[in-house]
């Protein structure tokens, strides 16, 4: 069972949206992996939790996007991604759908 990380900051506009959405695809893909909830609170802990904004997603410790980020990139702010052509709040779904799917392969040939 992959770990699922759910990094965000408590006036993110955004974070309910996405986690509803992270719940969802969980659903249909049905899988019960449980998601640790990571509520980000200052500056300190944004760098040491490599936080790229709110909200951020982490399957099996790597980003839905594959961004590693930098010190400098990390920081309480908004997360912004971009998909079906536009900019968003949230991931797209298919972003979380392929990085589950990968995160089930990884699982099944390496167990």
């Amino acid at each position: 069972m992959s770990k699922i990380e759910f990094l965000y900051f408590a006036d993110c506009p955004n974070y309910l949206l996405a986690l509803d959405l992270l719940d969802e695809v969980l659903n249909d893909e049905n899988l019960d992996w449980p998601i640790e909830m990571i509520l980000v609170t200052t500056e300190e802990t944004a760098v040491s939790q490599k936080f790229l904004g709110s909200p951020s997603i982490r399957i099996g410790g790597k980003d839905l996007e594959g961004i590693s980020g930098s010190e400098g990139e990390y920081g309480l702010k908004c997360r912004i991604y971009s998909g079906d052509g536009a900019l968003q709040g949230i991931p797209p779904e298919s972003l979380i759908r392929n990085a589950l799917t990968q995160a089930k392969t990884k699982e099944s040939c390496c167990e």
